[in-house]
């Protein structure tokens, strides 16, 4: 019998030390979700336009550029408070342009990952008489403008 035992015995010694079985278990998917609030930002904020003209002379154009980025494929606008800077008795037309002065803009769509450059183009058409009661000095004023972008 003990003959017997002690292989039986180390048989089951043997079962009882083999490896485990791994287990196998179905994947388990699960959603990442994700919220964007899209926005824009003037990258550059326009500066001021010093625009200087000779009463009775010839036209004069000044001007200063902003820059706008906004969420990738969103499309925005921008408007100014007002379409002129008339101060001194001239009138000063403001308008809207793209970067290379090629066209009057209202806003775009952004496209890529960098800001889109704009324009402010101020402008005093030839001729205009103007108000100044300083001789010989030169009469100065500012006229604040406020630029809005929308989107």
């Amino acid at each position: 019998m003990k003959k017997l035992l002690v292989p039986v015995l180390l048989g089951f010694a043997a079962l009882c030390m083999a490896p485990a079985q791994a287990v196998s278990l179905a994947p388990a998917g699960f959603n990442v979700n994700v919220s964007l609030t899209s926005a824009c930002q003037l990258t550059t904020a326009p500066g001021n336009i010093a625009l200087s003209y000779t009463s009775l002379g010839g036209a004069a154009n000044a001007n200063t550029t902003f820059a706008v980025k906004c969420t990738d494929g969103l499309a925005y606008t921008f408007a100014l408070d007002a379409a002129n800077a008339d101060t001194l008795g001239l009138t000063i037309p403001l308008v809207l342009r793209d970067a290379g002065d090629l066209a009057t803009v209202a806003g775009g769509t952004q496209s890529g990952a960098g800001a889109t450059t704009y324009m402010i183009k101020a402008s005093v058409t030839a001729g205009q008489q103007g108000t100044c009661a300083t001789s010989p000095a030169a009469c100065t004023s500012s006229v604040a403008r406020t630029l809005t972008v929308s989107y």
